[in-house]
């Protein structure tokens, strides 16, 4: 399962969002990276969700800012862009002996660009006697094939009678690493491995995550793409992915079989089995879904092609044909009930993939999938996710996706 060492925290939120390929998307060991792209907003919202959190701190940086006291509390965590050499920015405001939640100092506009010592007035008022805070900048940078966590400056706040002016700390000092190959991730059954690198920008979290079914592929990581994914929405999605073909159909495969993938369409349930996708004729914006579908409302097993065509991608129709018994050399009677049997298939399969058509023919697959409304855990909190799919589209290297996403704690 997912592990860290260290001050995980500041990283875990990385892997949580990671982990929305999922919903997205001849297999190699590792497959070619999926390309994920998270705006700074919903990175933010997804990391509030996750805190407070308990960190142990380094003795070097203890000793200055919390007279020895090791154990504190990651209270506030916001990404503020990216820095040399393309390592991620962060602010923390960390309390003393783990004090409690305190979101709020963080939350001052253009908190991201003030000084530090700037902040150290409003962060006075957060601490009481006996209590102390410090707010620090962080940085974040791949160093072989782990996500390193450091402390580049802080200011430490002290309440009551040891309060006389910040404490500034000055010292780079290591606060934790986080691996970033074979991080396993277990839904539905199917155990996946996920290779990831981000790649920071102004605004954005870039994740280049490839996926694999064998934990003994830990060495192989994804190099990094250019976060062109969100170009999906022309910059307005706060959520945009772009999954090849092979990384899809490896996470359909997994979770269609050997157990089906059941859903719920029109009242029925439905299970779903030997999912694959893959584009016709070699045209982008043609894509074709097969597999084989089992409706308790009929209790028969179809194969199942549903059609895929345009910019976004609208349902050009649904095929179905029915698994046929052999009846020859039957004997008369028994001959006579097997034909029975098999038309009474065909009727079903036809009326089946009739019904689809009718009701889904010429829609956009963004509108039939909006809104999405689902929980995950990250760093053992479970963050509801909501929002809506604004465009789903073939791409030249699989499918793109992107919408507006929303993450909150689910209480």
């Amino acid at each position: 399962m997912i592990q860290a060492k260290g001050c995980a925290r500041f990283g875990s939120v990385l892997l949580g969002l990671a982990l929305v390929v999922r919903f997205s998307s001849s297999v190699a060991a590792v497959t070619e990276p999926a390309q994920i792209h998270v705006a700074s907003t919903l990175l933010d919202e997804v990391i509030r969700a996750t805190l407070p959190a308990r960190l142990d701190l380094p003795r070097a940086l203890a000793d200055a800012v919390f007279a020895g006291a090791r154990t504190a509390s990651l209270a506030e965590l916001r990404f503020c862009g990216v820095g040399e050499g393309g390592a991620g920015r962060f602010r923390a405001v960390i309390l003393q002996n783990s004090v409690g939640k305190v979101q709020s100092l963080l939350t001052i506009r253009g908190s991201c660009q003030m000084p530090l010592g700037a902040l150290a007035e409003p962060a006075a008022t957060l601490v009481g006697e006996g209590q102390s805070l410090f707010i620090a900048d962080v940085e974040a940078a791949i160093t072989g094939g782990e996500l390193k966590f450091w402390l580049m400056h802080a200011v430490a706040v002290h309440g009551g009678s040891r309060s006389g002016g910040p404490v500034r700390f000055e010292k780079r000092t290591e606060m934790g690493t986080l691996p970033t190959s074979a991080l396993q991730f277990d839904w539905a059954g199917a155990g996946m491995f996920f290779h990831l690198v981000p790649t920071f920008g102004e605004r954005s979290v870039g994740l280049a995550v490839s996926v694999s079914e064998n934990p003994k592929d830990k060495g192989a990581a994804p190099a990094r793409g250019a976060p062109a994914t969100n170009g999906v929405l022309h910059g307005k999605a706060t959520l945009a992915v772009e999954v090849p073909l092979a990384t899809i159909n490896l996470i359909l495969g997994r979770l269609s079989s050997p157990k089906p993938l059941t859903v719920a369409l029109q009242g029925d349930s439905i299970e779903l089995r030997t999912i694959s996708v893959q584009t016709v004729g070699g045209a982008a914006s043609k894509v074709r879904v097969t597999g084989t579908a089992t409706p308790q409302s009929i209790r028969e097993t179809v194969a199942w092609t549903l059609d895929l065509a345009g910019d976004p991608l609208l349902v050009a129709s649904v095929r179905a044909e029915a698994q046929l018994e052999d009846c020859a050399g039957q004997p008369t009677l028994a001959g006579i009930a097997c034909d029975l049997r098999n038309g009474a298939r065909v009727a079903a399969e036809q009326g089946f993939a009739s019904a689809l058509t009718n009701r889904y023919g010429g829609r956009p697959v963004h509108e039939l999938i909006s809104p999405i409304s689902t929980d995950f855990s990250v760093a053992g909190r479970r963050i509801h996710v909501s929002g809506d799919v604004l465009r789903i589209a073939a791409g030249r290297a699989g499918i793109l996706a992107g919408g507006n996403v929303s993450a909150a704690a689910d209480e």
